[in-house]
């Protein structure tokens, strides 16, 4: 028995392995394919096959394509179609184990050929011709064919043809069609190296121009990116530029010292095209920062001035309900004796004192603050201002705390019907007591302030964004704070 013989009755047995059911009738055109394939007609049987899997896709049909078309005499095509059955889901394990041994056997008969292109990236399609072979058995091989035959290097693909000539043509979006021959040997090993040429399309004008003129003066440059790379230009001081570019999308972004970036989209479609850009200044950073001082500065000034005024008035209340030493100690017979409302006249007065001294301070450094604002960066040095202000509250704390809680402090006062005190001593410890407000206010002025302007300023928000508008009438006063963002 002869090789072809043998191997077309392996193949019969093959054929029918690879049957998943067997129906009395079959339909016409599998019959068909099956006759073609017992008459020894195998590319014709190959070609039918071929249409059954195109019209009901069962995989059967294309290992049997793969089969007639390796009888034919096109292990190439054979080739192509077992890497695409074995890439199939849900084969069974005997399936898959049939289709490899057959693949591996085709491959110690057919030549190998490698190719690599360059780049690899773009490539789409190749397409294999044979010389001397009808059109009919041209490989015709799409991207994902090609992905089933691409090597671990990016750009090489591995074929397993018959010998002879054949013609490789590469298909690569941006690049000329390029077409090489190759001569496959029986022992050989054919490597090919396809270096793409980029293929540079009819150029489109586009008339654009550019304005304002101070933007032109400034120097105009142009970079418009898109599929086929990116070009950069400089705009003459006519403000007037050609743009030459191929048919497509393509971002224009234009640059000019002290004006902002502008950013356009240009659909080139074939026809001439007319654009106008104008570019918009940048606003003087330091104009920003200076008005948004001016207008916090008026807000703090406003704002201290009063709490400074609130905070006066309630001192001098306490200045009127502040007993004197006598209303504590004053003599009455062989003792001393307590007027009835001593003691609550000194509580109230202390609590108005405290707080009045408190809010005198507090409004006083901030209408300070706000006045040398106006005139310098004075938030620049926060940190400084901020360990100053901790300082200060912390000294102002201890020391109100201390008049307070100290033997015979104005607890004690406050407590005892008659303390044991000295005139001099009562004058200290509210000294000391208002001493300590007096920096805890002027201490959280600068706390707060240093801080708060330099978030502030640091985002260049103006008066638009920040106002503070005290309002105060006969009736009522009130501190109102508008922020947008």
């Amino acid at each position: 028995m002869s090789l072809a013989a043998g191997l077309a009755a392996y193949l019969m047995i093959s054929l029918s392995d690879m049957e998943v059911s067997v129906q009395e009738t079959q339909p016409p055109t599998e019959a068909r394919a099956k006759e073609l394939y017992a008459a020894g007609r195998y590319f014709e049987a190959a070609v039918a096959y071929e249409g059954l899997w195109n019209s009901d896709s069962l995989p059967k049909y294309l290992f049997n394509a793969a089969m007639a078309h390796e009888l034919s005499g096109r292990e190439g095509k054979a080739y192509l179609l077992l890497k695409k059955y074995l890439s199939l889901p849900k084969l069974q394990p005997a399936e898959i184990e049939k289709a490899s041994a057959r693949l591996d056997a085709l491959k110690l008969r057919a030549s190998p050929l490698q190719i690599q292109v360059d780049p690899a990236s773009p490539v789409e399609g190749m397409t294999l011709k044979k010389s001397g072979v009808s059109g009919d058995a041209d490989l015709v091989i799409d991207s994902d064919s090609l992905a089933l035959c691409a090597s671990k290097n990016p750009g090489t693909f591995e074929f397993y043809l018959e010998p002879g000539t054949w013609t490789i043509v590469v298909k690569a979006n941006g690049y000329k069609a390029l077409g090489q021959d190759v001569a496959i040997r029986e022992g050989e090993r054919p490597q090919v190296l396809l270096r793409l040429v980029q293929d540079r399309p009819a150029v489109i004008p586009l008339a654009t121009s550019f304005g304002p003129a101070a933007a032109v003066t400034a120097g105009i440059r142009i970079k418009v990116r898109g599929v086929s790379g990116e070009q950069e230009y400089t705009v003459p001081g006519s403000g007037n530029l050609t743009l030459e570019l191929p048919v497509g999308k393509w971002n224009l972004q234009a640059l000019a010292p002290g004006f902002k970036p502008v950013q356009v989209e240009l659909v080139v479609d074939g026809s001439s095209q007319t654009h106008a850009i104008t570019m918009e200044a940048v606003s003087d950073p330091s104009s920003r920062t200076n008005g948004f001082r001016d207008a916090f500065g008026k807000g703090l000034q406003g704002g201290g001035g009063l709490l400074l005024g609130v905070g006066a008035g309630l001192t001098v209340a306490s200045v009127i309900n502040q007993p004197f030493f006598e209303d504590f100690r004053y003599p009455c017979g062989d003792s001393y004796c307590l007027k009835s409302n001593a003691l609550p006249r000194q509580g109230v007065a202390l609590a108005l004192r405290e707080s009045g001294v408190l809010l005198a301070t507090f409004g006083a450094t901030t209408l300070v603050y706000g006045t040398i604002l106006r005139h310098r960066n004075v938030w620049k040095t926060w940190k400084p201002q901020l360990a100053v202000g901790v300082s200060l509250v912390v000294i102002g704390g201890v020391t109100s705390i201390v008049a307070h809680e100290m033997s015979g402090g104005l607890s004690t006062i406050l407590r005892e019907s008659f303390p044991d005190i000295s005139r001099e001593r009562f004058r200290g410890l509210h000294a000391a007591d208002t001493i300590g407000f007096a920096l805890v206010g002027t201490g959280l002025a600068l706390s707060v302030w240093g801080p708060v302007s330099t978030f502030f300023a640091q985002r260049g928000w103006n008066s638009n964004r920040l106002q503070v508008m005290p309002s105060i009438s006969p009736t009522r006063f009130a501190l109102g704070l508008r922020m947008s963002f």
